[in-house]
């Protein structure tokens, strides 16, 4: 196994590894839910942007955000490769020289991915719904400028450490999965198989459990004002954020919701969090974007 697939739990020492969808070509609609709806002050979400619609969400202490309804798909990730057309200008100095293609190789000696990713992670075309896989930190990053938003990352901007990648005041992503802080899980504080995309769902439903834009049939969001109208937060993959730190010469990026779709012996999908070297990619680690409000 490559350090990739070694997801390294907060609970233990932080050290380092070495070494196209019906909505592809449009902005997410539908009407205005309460969590993007404008908040007291004015503050709103932007809208008109690439991807998933924004959502509107408040952090313990008062400050707001928007996140994704939903996971960035393949689909649309190809949109956006194909857009870049190769150029890889405007990228931050730890992703200077990073191509956007995700580096897909068939399995050698009995299922290792030495150079690259497991297929299974990212097919626009056979798949251009189900979330995308097998982009590493500076992708996600990439993608999310492009699209007029950004990575999720720590409450209110400003440096980030690892320390509170699970700290719902001071974590984006932390604070949606936990619904600022008050359950377990986005919906509460119990996990029954098949609520997400878990091993259960796709036990049941096969690939379609993994079409990520298909909220009708959605279970797997929270169940408060906001909080109710985001998607997939754990369980299918898991998400890159902009909360990195260097550490022992290595750049180090989180991937939360740690979980695992292929195995019924795995534990639950949760919102924990696991740190990763930035340039690593896995076929079940994608991400989706984020916005500052509008006032």
């Amino acid at each position: 196994m490559t350090c990739a697939g070694l997801i390294i739990s907060l609970g233990l020492s932080l050290s380092a590894c070495g070494g196209v969808a019906s909505d592809v070509n449009a902005v997410d609609g539908g009407a205005d839910g309460p969590g993007d709806a404008a908040a007291e002050g004015g503050a709103a979400c932007p809208v008109g942007f690439f991807g998933a619609k924004l959502i509107q969400l408040e952090a313990p202490g008062g400050h707001r955000y928007c996140m994704d309804q939903r996971e960035v798909t393949a689909g649309e990730y190809a949109a956006f490769v194909a857009a870049k057309n190769g150029d890889t200008s405007g990228q931050s100095s730890e992703c200077t020289g990073n191509h956007w293609e995700p580096a897909l190789s068939t399995p050698v000696d009995g299922g290792d991915f030495p150079s690259g990713c497991d297929p299974s992670g990212y097919d626009p075309t056979g798949h251009p719904d189900h979330a995308v896989a097998c982009v590493d930190f500076c992708d996600a990053a990439g993608f999310c400028a492009w699209a007029g938003k950004r990575l999720c990352g720590p409450v209110g901007g400003g440096g980030a450490t690892l320390s509170g990648i699970e700290d719902p005041a001071r974590s984006e992503w932390a604070n949606a999965c936990t619904q600022g802080g008050t359950t377990k899980y986005p919906f509460g504080d119990v996990y029954t198989p098949g609520t997400c995309v878990d091993f259960t769902a796709l036990q049941s439903y096969g690939e379609a459990a993994k079409d990520v834009t298909d909220l009708a049939l959605g279970q797997c969001s929270g169940s408060t004002d906001g909080f109710s109208d985001v998607y997939d937060l754990v369980g299918s993959v898991s998400e890159w954020t902009d909360e990195c730190e260097a550490m022992g010469g290595y750049f180090n990026c989180p991937t939360h919701g740690v979980a695992s779709m292929d195995s019924p012996t795995s534990p639950p999908p949760s919102c924990q969090a696991g740190v990763w070297l930035f340039s690593e990619t896995h076929h079940e680690v994608g991400f989706r974007c984020c916005a500052d409000v509008e006032r």
